[in-house]
């Protein structure tokens, strides 16, 4: 997640603040080892899901990216990388109450995000 973040602010510095609409948009100059979006946080599952759409004029607390976490460990907590750079460790409740809070401030700001998903098995096809 840290070397995803790192790519993504980057690229958000030379666009004038803009994060890409995908994680396609980083490879190669951001990111040239794409097996950092696909590697899969459990087995036969996605790793991580960006939400596009993030200004860096958001709130530092803005969800970037969160693990994926397999519908059979719904104990676990969801890791997320926040737009400030911070990682937190959120209950399956608080990251449902977050993501739906943050959809909601973007709804109002007449901003709507599609959830991308990091491919599994090298394919970054968007």
């Amino acid at each position: 997640m840290h070397l995803m973040d790192v790519a993504l602010k980057a690229y958000a510095k030379d666009h004038d603040g803009q994060f890409p609409a995908t994680l396609a948009e980083l490879i190669p100059k951001y990111q040239p080892d794409a097996y950092i979006f696909t590697h899969p946080a459990w087995p036969d599952r996605p790793g991580y899901i960006y939400i596009p759409g993030v200004r860096a004029s958001d709130p530092p607390a803005t969800i970037v990216l969160f693990e994926n976490t397999p519908p059979d460990k719904p104990k676990l907590n969801r890791l997320i990388k926040r737009l400030d750079g911070e990682t937190e460790a959120l209950t399956p409740n608080d990251f449902h109450s977050r993501i739906a809070a943050q959809s909601a401030t973007w709804q109002s700001d007449k901003r709507v995000w599609a959830l991308q998903i990091s491919p599994q098995k090298g394919n970054l096809a968007q």
